[in-house]
């Protein structure tokens, strides 16, 4: 069995990326880790109102960002489940993905 790692980054669910490993899944049977990374994106955390920019609460952009992540999460279960594959689930929501990226991708046979 081979490990594929699937990384999104919450806001995205990569409908061609996943019917790939959907059909690998097909000629030999693959594990698959879809790992979910909050975005960090500074344009959404700053508002203006008017002629100064105001940074909005970090609680209000995590709640989004956790409301993305969790319909993409329930989108990959359902996806892994119906086409039959053996799924696991990185929910990362630390301050540093990449580096938790990183740590996934030791025993990945490919990203």
């Amino acid at each position: 069995m081979k490990k594929v790692l699937l990384a999104l980054d919450g806001e995205h669910f990569p409908k061609g990326a996943f019917e790939l490993a959907a059909e690998w899944h097909l000629k030999e049977p693959l594990l698959l880790t879809g790992v979910f990374i909050s975005p960090v994106d500074v344009s959404k955390i700053i508002t203006y109102t008017g002629l100064e920019a105001v940074p909005m609460m970090p609680s209000v952009v995590e709640g989004q960002y956790a409301r993305q992540i969790a319909r993409n999460i329930q989108t990959f279960e359902e996806k892994c489940m119906h086409a039959g594959l053996e799924y696991r689930i990185h929910n990362d929501v630390e301050s540093m993905p990449i580096a938790s990226l990183v740590e996934e991708t030791r025993f990945a046979d490919l990203v």
